[in-house]
């Protein structure tokens, strides 16, 4: 069994469970995503939920910042024009 409530996660139970969980859950959380922003979104955006799912806390920080510098570059870039 897998239970997440704002970000605190529990798990319980045998391998093959939890990955049928999590298989399942995965699955719903790609067809919400392609209704709402459709396929090309969806795979990008799953991708991106297995890279971050790989990275420690800390990789993950540093890839948040680096995002938030990129979007100030592009924001000042367009002051700038």
């Amino acid at each position: 069994m897998i239970t997440c409530d704002k970000g605190n996660v529990k798990t319980k139970g045998n391998l093959t469970l939890l990955e049928t969980e999590t298989v399942v859950i995965l699955k719903r959380i790609r067809n919400a995503i392609e209704e709402e922003y459709g396929k090309e979104h969806t795979e990008r955006s799953m991708q991106k939920i297995f890279e971050l799912s790989t990275m420690t806390r800390e990789e993950i920080e540093a890839e948040t910042e680096k995002a938030v510098r990129e979007i100030a570059r592009k924001i000042a870039e367009h002051l700038v024009k």
